[in-house]
């Protein structure tokens, strides 16, 4: 379950740092751009935790 958490926070800090990006005066678009494929690629991480077996051990229910 630390593995949700783990993705969850570098989900999280990334939405930040993406956020802090654009509120600068002059964002710079390729850092926003990589920030969010980085996103992307975590959230499916944590997609595809959430969606083992039921009854595995690993299982985990992720509300939408």
């Amino acid at each position: 379950m630390s593995d949700i958490h783990s993705l969850s926070n570098r989900h999280a800090a990334l939405e930040s740092k993406i956020a802090e990006e654009q509120t600068r005066p002059r964002p710079d678009t390729e850092i926003i751009q990589r920030l969010k494929i980085t996103k992307l690629h975590i959230k499916d991480r944590m997609e595809g935790i959430s969606i083992r077996p039921y009854g595995s051990k690993d299982y985990i229910l992720l509300k939408k």
